[in-house]
């Protein structure tokens, strides 16, 4: 095995043990009992936080993971989640929604719900239990259109570009029209749509409206939007039995039934529906307490069961890794020698005959970070004892991803990308130097040695 091939195995292997450690580590979800804030239910699989472009996938989330205010969650297709928030609403996402959780806000001293979600793509069905006091907003906003509630049942799907529709099915749902040029509602226009109705908004159609409103001529009523001759611009309409059989619809028809059904039966037993509304909610969190206990427990099992199969794997190749430093070491010893015997020309000069070149770094190569900067000087050793510094005249390299040469001699430390995620690497700095009397290259390798990641002290751990 030569010195190149030597430093790599090394390096490999260090890589793996890394990965195997860091792996196990980070396997343990943070998992809550007590839920605070609005939280997940994964019905089928396949839901995101997404990343703040707002389409990369961040990480994967599951039942029971809590929901920051303004985190982006993504649904495959195929895949289907509801947001229960603290109060006992629910939003429920159907498969292909990408949507923001603008707000999920409740105080329950107050009653005060602030709850604003923004549907970037998909469909989204609302179900809000509480009687909402006038501080209080359920808002859900696409690119052309805010539906806000005060308690009611309703579905927003927007999966055309410029085209939004609003389903009503319980109480009414009063919707507000965004200007496109300026992505701002037009406080001056709002329309209603009642139980069993529906509203489709059109990017046109807000154009229309915008020039009749400004011309004066346009005719405007809880229902309908139209111009001064009585021509349709937007009209609210009775919902249709092919809307009302779309399997979204269907989903939050039933599910919403089921905790209507909760509701009735806490009512007979409490005094009011505020106590009942209450009694639902612990009822809510109990099952997601249970669920989530579940989760713990398999997932602790099978943290286990990896940190077992990790171990084996962490000790089969720390053996791998000493067995390579001990043939590295021989190889270089080796080479060493061969160096030191092979033969040299005989030339008629008064300069004693080279016999071998070294170099030497300036500091201790233990615990070298990224950006700590060694010089190394290399010199060129004559039969007579004698030696000459040839640092400006060598060619210098750096072996393993651990960092580079800024000019003759002076190495940075700069850990490559394929092992910066895994926080060091093993490696070696050589030089080579030709003997311009003889033509002989001479070659030498420092010690092999370490470059770790710079550690932030600022990194919080807790953070998801």
């Amino acid at each position: 095995m030569n010195l190149k091939l030597g430093l790599l195995v090394a390096a490999v292997a260090a890589l793996v043990l890394g990965a195997a450690g860091f792996y196990v580590q980070n396997s343990i979800f943070n998992l809550k009992e007590e839920l605070s804030k609005p939280w997940i239910e994964v019905v089928a699989p396949g839901v995101f936080e997404l990343a703040e472009d707002q389409k990369t996938e961040k990480r994967e989330l599951q039942t029971g993971d809590e929901l920051e205010n303004g985190m982006t969650i993504g649904v495959r297709k195929g895949a289907l989640a509801n947001i229960y928030f603290t109060d006992g609403s629910v939003a429920r996402l159907d498969s292909g929604t990408r949507l923001v959780v603008e707000a999920g806000d409740f105080e329950e001293k107050t009653n005060k719900l602030n709850v604003r979600l923004n549907l970037l793509w998909g469909r989204v069905w609302s179900k809000v239990i509480t009687v909402l006091t006038p501080e209080s907003a359920w808002e859900v906003k696409t690119t052309n259109a805010v539906a806000v509630v005060r308690g009611t049942a309703f579905g927003v799907e927007y999966v055309e570009e410029g085209k939004s529709n609003i389903v009503g099915y319980e109480n009414k749902v009063e919707v507000k029209l965004i200007d496109p040029a300026t992505n701002k509602v037009m406080p001056a226009i709002a329309m209603v749509v009642e139980a069993k109705k529906v509203l489709e908004v059109r990017k046109e159609a807000i154009e229309s409206t915008k020039a009749h409103f400004a011309t004066g001529e346009l005719r405007q009523a809880a229902s309908a939007i139209a111009t001064k001759v009585g021509q349709p611009i937007m009209e609210v309409k009775a919902v249709s039995e092919k809307v009302l059989n779309q399997d979204w619809v269907k989903r939050g028809i039933e599910a919403d039934e089921k905790l209507n059904q909760k509701i009735r039966a806490k009512l007979e037993k409490a005094k009011d529906r505020k106590e009942a509304i209450m009694e639902l909610r612990k009822e809510v969190k109990e099952e997601f307490r249970g669920k989530i206990q579940e989760r713990q427990k398999a997932l602790k099992a099978a943290v286990e069961k990896e940190k077992n199969e990790l171990k084996e794997k962490r000790d089969n190749l720390e053996n791998k890794v000493l067995e390579t430093r001990q043939e590295l070491k021989e190889n270089l010893e080796r080479a060493t020698e061969e160096l030191k015997t092979s033969e040299i020309q005989t030339v008629t000069s008064v300069t004693p005959i080279v016999k071998n070149l070294s170099i030497r770094p300036n500091q201790d190569l233990n615990l070298l970070v990224e950006g700590d900067s060694v010089v190394f000087r290399s010199f060129a050793q004559y039969a007579d004892g004698s030696e000459k510094e040839v640092t400006l005249e060598s060619n210098w390299k750096v072996m393993g991803g651990i960092g580079f040469m800024k000019s003759p001699g002076v190495f940075v430390g700069k850990l490559s990308d394929a092992v910066s995620e895994l926080g060091a690497a093993p490696g070696a700095v050589i030089a080579s130097w030709k003997d311009l009397k003889t033509g002989n290259i001479f070659e030498a390798a420092s010690p092999i040695f370490k470059v770790e990641l710079e550690i932030d002290l600022n990194f919080d751990p807790t953070r998801g």
